[in-house]
Formats: C-alpha cells, structure tokens, sequence
C-alpha cells in the first residue's frame, strides 16, 4: 500500500471520536503529518506491521488533560535504515528534553532532522517536522526553562 492510503485508513480507522479527530487536525497541523494517533489507539494499532513512533504529550487548547501522540509512519516491514535511525534520535532527544537537557535533546533533535520523512525543503506543503518542532521548543525552554516540578507535558496554545 502507498504511505497515503495507509494513513488515510489509519486515521479513519482509529480516529472516531470528534475530540480525536480535533487532535489529528490540529497536531498534525503542527507536525506536517496527517497521521497522529493518541495514546490509547497506537496500543490498539500495535500490530507488529504498524510501524509508529511516540512524538509528544500536549494538552490541546481548550482542554485540560495532557494526551500522549504517536505519528504513523507505515508498515514496519517498508521501513529504511534511516528512517530507523531518525526515530531513535528523535526518542533519545525526546528523553532528553523529558530531563530538561535541553543541549542533549538538541543536539539529538538536530541530528535526526535531516533523516525525517518529510522536509520542507523538498516537499510541497510541508512547513516543518517533529525534529525541527522539538529544536525549536527545546531552544525556547533552554532560555525559558519550565518549572523545576515540570511534567513533561506541552501546553499547545493554538489549535
């Protein structure tokens, strides 16, 4: 199956609820893919084909409870060394930034994003990517860390 009538079914598939979907739309808006799946569907979708990678936890806006996203990216037996070695980067930074240390999680996060799969460079309609989204929160809170009890979690303040 090609990448987009996988994410089309994904999205269709495990998306059913209004809220979930305002969370596909407005994230994936975010993160230039149109295949983001909250906490609770990427375990139903953990069927060893699927291929997905943890991206964030955020609290939409207008709402109060942090949901953790997952990003599909295909089927796991389609997938390249490089798109491999930009997912461990990408969750290395990731745990970085959790620890708030925000030169490691850079230093990852820089690192993968030339390996993402989309890159606005090159592709039509795409403005950014999780690696270049996380560079810049990360150099954002470096300057401005959070609070010393900080959860981790990401308060989007836009739709």
């Amino acid at each position: 199956r090609s990448g987009s009538t996988f994410e089309t079914e994904i999205s269709c598939t495990f998306l059913p609820s209004s809220d979930l979907v305002r969370l596909d739309r407005g994230y994936s808006s975010s993160y230039a893919s149109c295949s983001v799946l909250a906490h609770q569907l990427a375990a139903e979708a953990s069927h060893e084909d699927v291929f997905y990678r943890y991206l964030d936890q955020i609290v939409v806006q207008g709402r109060t409870l942090p949901v953790k996203v997952h990003e599909v990216i295909g089927f796991r037996n389609d997938q390249t060394q490089k798109t491999r070695d930009c997912i461990e980067l990408y969750t290395n930074g990731f745990s970085h930034y959790l620890k708030m240390e925000w030169g490691k999680a850079l230093d990852c996060f820089e690192k993968s994003s030339p390996l993402e799969l989309h890159q606005p460079e090159r592709d039509a309609g795409v403005k950014t990517n999780p690696s270049r989204i996380m560079i810049d929160r990360c150099s954002y809170m470096k300057s401005s860390p959070p609070a010393p009890d900080w959860d981790g979690v990401y308060q989007m303040i836009s739709k």
